[in-house]
């Protein structure tokens, strides 16, 4: 497909909530993670025990590739290359709640842009998802309470509902999914910035990130990132990073 000459923006405009890329196909940037997440999930639905750090595996796997000819510029061409840490630095002292499965970086350097969120992937079932009080209130004392969302997947469909943490404090441990956005809406939603944290306001969290991952040893990990004591910060991180070439 022929490419329109128009300039590489050095900044991107706001209008209202939206964010106006310049540079990034949105539609296809939406198109090509959906349908990412889409194969990953019928992995996840094809291959019992369909639990959440299965489905995680899965993502990461997906995600994790090298995405050969995968283009989602829109005035220049754009390469996604993708960037996955995980979490292997247990301590004696560290039990098997997480303050998040995953946390998930878009930096588009050109635009520029980037955005962090983090996600407890839980099992659905009927329109249900059970949800641990504890956890909930972990992620909204932490560091990353703003950007911390809820992905239910539906052990039967493969649907994907999200909801911001923000928003579970108060529910039960048994909490229907009416009301809680499909995820291709909630995800044209963050990239606009009308949920989540804004672009480039998230930097003190990937820091943090990055010092969990790339700075060497952490004494009090949990601390880092303001959970309580013993809680292992996530078990992944993945970074998708999209620039331009010719």
């Amino acid at each position: 497909m022929e490419r329109s000459s128009v300039a590489l923006a050095e900044s991107l405009s706001l209008d209202g909530a939206q964010v106006q890329f310049t540079v990034i196909n949105k539609d296809r940037l939406v198109s090509e993670t959906l349908d990412v997440i889409r194969i990953a999930t019928e992995g996840w639905l094809n291959g019992p025990p369909q639990e959440e750090v299965a489905l995680l595996s899965r993502i990461t796997e997906q995600f994790g590739r090298r995405r050969r000819g995968c283009d989602v510029g829109s005035s220049r061409r754009v390469s996604v290359t993708p960037e996955v840490e995980v979490w292997h630095r247990r301590g004696a002292g560290g039990t098997d709640r997480y303050g998040c499965d995953i946390a998930v970086t878009l930096d588009i350097p050109d635009e520029p842009f980037r955005k962090t969120a983090c996600f407890q992937l839980k099992r659905s079932n009927r329109g249900s998802v059970a949800i641990d009080p504890n956890q909930v209130q972990s992620a909204l004392g932490s560091k990353f309470a703003h950007a911390a969302f809820l992905l239910a997947t539906d052990v039967q469909t493969g649907v994907h509902f999200v909801a911001p943490m923000l928003s579970l404090a108060t529910t039960g441990s048994h909490t229907p999914v009416a009301g809680w956005l499909s995820l291709s809406d909630w995800f044209v939603r963050w990239l606009d910035c009308q949920i989540g944290t804004p672009p480039d306001q998230g930097s003190n969290l990937e820091t943090l990130l990055r010092e969990l991952f790339v700075g060497g040893e952490v004494r009090a990990p949990w601390a880092l990132l303001g959970l309580p004591e013993g809680t292992e910060p996530l078990r992944a991180w993945l970074q998708m990073h999209l620039s331009t070439f010719e």
